[in-house]
């Protein structure tokens, strides 16, 4: 894994995912307990503990292994553990996360391994982020990986059905809920579904879908410009993640980069589109490093000569 500190950790869970986890858990974290609801599992363990037992024992994190990983958070939630001690270690029928070689990712297409490989080539430890059109805290997520490995950053959602779920599961984050545009004001949000990927403020993206949506709603939106002012003290973090659903590239466009843009840049572009972010991201004095699935990654022109081996 990934600039993990060795801290003490009681894990929750001993099915299937304890057996494929446990090793590497406990390369990375003092595993000073093991618990699960079926206390007749626990009997074979010397460190085996019930969950009553959890206060009487020192520890940082509680990892959570289950594949119904949300069930288990919100009953520790309930008995009053607080949520930044809860680390999810999981994958869950809906493919929340997957593994390539023993390497568990997140991202939809592995973006975010590597873009773990390039903060560890061009010596970022513990990137911060701005994650601009999140949808989820886990699935799908590029920075979903980043987040459990100890970095922070701003968690930006337009879509206000899902920003208590966002909080709940990046407590340590930044999170704010509004939408971002090329310019301030008020647009139209168009909902295809309440947590669906593809909701989207951009008619042309509602247009090529063939599909009308099923509701939509007025929201506010605001600028990258803005956000930087309010939040970051006018500076980016290392890493920009953008997927907003056809309004990447004016909201890009809008900022400038170029003075203190972040080392990397993964965006969605579509096919037809390539060219038009190249350009304005050479511009800022970027390159792209790869593309894979639908995303572009855009690194620093100041980082090539590290990564030119990669």
């Amino acid at each position: 894994m990934l600039w993990w500190i060795m801290m003490k950790a009681i894990v929750f869970g001993v099915g299937r995912n304890f057996n494929i986890y446990i090793d590497k858990i406990a390369n990375n974290y003092e595993v000073v307990g093991i618990t699960d609801n079926d206390e007749s599992k626990l009997l074979k363990f010397n460190n085996g503990i019930t969950i009553n037992d959890i206060d009487t024992i020192e520890y940082d994190l509680i990892i959570i292994t289950p594949v119904n990983y949300r069930e288990i958070y919100d009953q520790l939630l309930n008995i009053g553990i607080p949520n930044n001690k809860l680390m999810i270690w999981s994958n869950n029928p809906e493919n929340t996360s997957e593994e390539i070689l023993g390497y568990r990712y997140w991202g939809q297409h592995c973006e975010d391994l590597i873009l773990a490989a390039i903060f560890k080539m061009i010596g970022i430890k513990k990137p911060s982020y701005m994650n601009i059109g999140v949808n989820s805290p886990y699935e799908c997520s590029n920075t979903a990986f980043l987040y459990l490995n100890g970095c922070r950053g701003i968690d930006i959602e337009a879509n206000p059905d899902i920003i208590d779920d966002i909080k709940k599961y990046r407590p340590d984050d930044t999170v704010i809920n509004v939408g971002v545009a090329g310019k301030e004001g008020t647009m139209r949000f168009y909902v295809f579904g309440e947590k669906s990927r593809v909701n989207t403020f951009s008619l042309i993206e509602v247009e090529s879908r063939g599909e009308k949506p099923k509701s939509h709603i007025d929201l506010e939106v605001t600028t990258l410009s803005k956000i930087l002012a309010k939040y970051c003290n006018n500076s980016f973090p290392d890493f920009l993640d953008i997927d907003i659903e056809g309004l990447d590239y004016e909201v890009l466009r809008e900022c400038n980069l170029k003075e203190n843009g972040p080392a990397v840049i993964c965006v969605e572009v579509r096919k037809r589109d390539i060219l038009k972010f190249d350009r304005l991201l050479t511009k800022y004095e970027y390159y792209m490093f790869c593309r894979i699935g639908e995303n572009n990654i855009y690194v620093k022109n100041i980082y090539s000569e590290k990564l030119s081996h990669f």
